[in-house]
């Protein structure tokens, strides 16, 4: 059975749900920083590329496993896609929303258009998964020594947010406060709300001053029981990134005895470190530092959002899901398992555990962790579980035989899409299976064309009234 899709709300066009503030501030933050993860991983090697040189198109990637209906389907899908997307900027050209009076978009802007096929919804998904994170690149240090900076000052900025959002719940965080106002800045202020603002900000931006530690401190006495060093992320690692910034900002990225102590304050290594040594950022380096920098970040939203909100902890389990399977879907090991590895700490709905568990092993058997990863997993129970779930065990242990079973069978039953097989890193050892599979895909594609096409004319011929069979004249 074909699933059916509305994939207005997977672009955010139209009337989309109501969403918090803490996944907004969550989601903006992590697109910011696949984004940096995408211009180091992608953009810069192929600053260097040559025209023949470079990657397949992603989207032509996706037509090659689509069927022909699904390819007409799918490219029906992108032209509406295209669609929406001037009328989005024409709206942003105006200024405005141009909604109706009740809220409703007018005519021609935020049309929903369904899919049919469960195939090209997943090749939808997979087409804004690359949008929004990159796709898989050579090496620049200079770049991204600035791409790093603007990854910690992607994370101050979030942290600032953070902090606004405690005093705007926590008010008598301000009660120490030892600024006083004049009779004459009162008389600037309209309200007493503005003058708390005032405050608020004063408070904030003096805290933005403070190292990462000071940030620490301050949130576990602001938001008791909250501390960044307690969140499932490198935080001595962490800690070292936001030196290095510091030293790349004020000392073009030059050793000197500062950096050395902040590393010795944070218990990192300093193997073979020397002053006056030119600080180097590979590629390798950079990813895992970014990595760092937004897992700890959408676990912070997270953490400090479900304190102050509890009923937004739903919606932020879905969201650190989203970016998590984001996270391995572009290769990003350390972030997905620091995220998952939170998630799996705290309360889920089943689905949610299971999946949260699958993209843990996932990412943490990309880091090399396959040992335990194949012990947790052989020794994983699934009696009871629908095949939807279950059929991961075979994969992630490499059962290809059972594995290639189970999955034609999903595929056939429309319970799981072609197109994710062929690109999620979960699927990784069957890949060279993906001949046969497309082929065989097809092949059952016409079968079931010719049978339905079989049944729709026997449809029509009862339908179609008989001519009685004139009687022969006797006479």
């Amino acid at each position: 059975m074909e699933a059916v899709e509305n994939i207005s709300s997977l672009l955010g066009v139209g009337k989309p749900p109501v969403t918090s503030k803490w996944r907004v501030i969550s989601d903006g933050f992590a697109i910011q920083m696949f984004s940096l993860l995408h211009i180091s991983d992608s953009l810069i090697p192929q600053m260097g590329r040559t025209r023949g040189e470079s990657e397949e198109n992603p989207i032509s990637r996706l037509f090659n496993l689509l069927d022909e209906e699904e390819g007409k389907e799918f490219g029906e899908v992108l032209a509406w896609m295209v669609k929406e997307l001037g009328v989005a900027l024409k709206k942003v050209e105006r200024g405005g929303d141009q909604s109706e009076d009740d809220g409703s978009m007018k005519k021609g802007s935020g049309a929903s258009f369904s899919v049919r096929s469960s195939n090209v919804s997943a090749a939808f998904i997979q087409l804004v998964h690359d949008v929004a994170t990159g796709a898989p690149v050579a090496d620049n240090d200079t770049l991204r020594k600035s791409l790093l900076v603007t990854a910690v000052s992607n994370f101050e900025v979030l942290f600032g947010k953070l902090a606004e959002e405690i005093y705007g719940v926590n008010k008598s965080a301000l009660n120490d406060s030892d600024y006083t106002f004049s009779l004459q800045q009162l008389g600037d202020f309209e309200s007493l709300e503005d003058a708390r603002q005032f405050l608020v900000e004063r408070r904030v931006s003096a805290l933005m001053r403070d190292s990462v530690d000071g940030w620490d401190k301050w949130l576990s006495r602001a938001v008791k029981g909250v501390s960044m060093a307690a969140l499932p992320v490198d935080w001595k690692s962490t800690r070292e990134v936001f030196a290095r910034r510091n030293i790349v900002v004020h000392n073009g990225g030059v050793v000197n005895r500062m950096y050395i102590s902040s590393l010795v304050q944070a218990g990192v290594a300093q193997t073979d470190l020397k002053l006056g040594a030119q600080l180097k950022i590979d590629s390798d380096y950079f990813s895992k530092a970014v990595q760092n920098i937004l897992a700890l970040g959408m676990i912070l939203v997270a953490e400090i959002g479900r304190r102050l909100n509890k009923e937004a902890s739903d919606e932020l389990n879905q969201g650190l899901l989203f970016n998590a399977d984001a996270a391995v879907r572009r290769k990003a090991w350390v972030a997905s398992t620091a995220i998952t590895s939170y998630l799996l700490s705290g309360k889920l709905n089943r689905a949610s555990q299971l999946r949260a568990q699958m993209l843990n092993w996932v990412a943490r058997k990309g880091m090399g962790d396959v040992d335990r990863v194949h012990k947790e997993v052989t020794e994983w129970d699934i009696s009871g579980l629908s095949e939807e779930f279950s059929h991961y065990k075979a994969v992630i242990l490499g059962e290809k035989e059972e594995a290639i079973k189970v999955v034609e069978d999903l595929i056939s039953g429309g319970k799981l899409a072609l197109v994710e097989v062929a690109l999620h890193p979960a699927y990784a050892e069957l890949h060279d299976e993906l001949p046969s599979l497309v082929a065989r895909k097809q092949a059952a594609s016409g079968s079931k064309k010719a049978v339905a096409a079989k049944k729709a004319t026997k449809k029509v011929a009862k339908r179609i009234p008989r001519r009685p069979v004139a009687k022969e004249d006797n006479e």
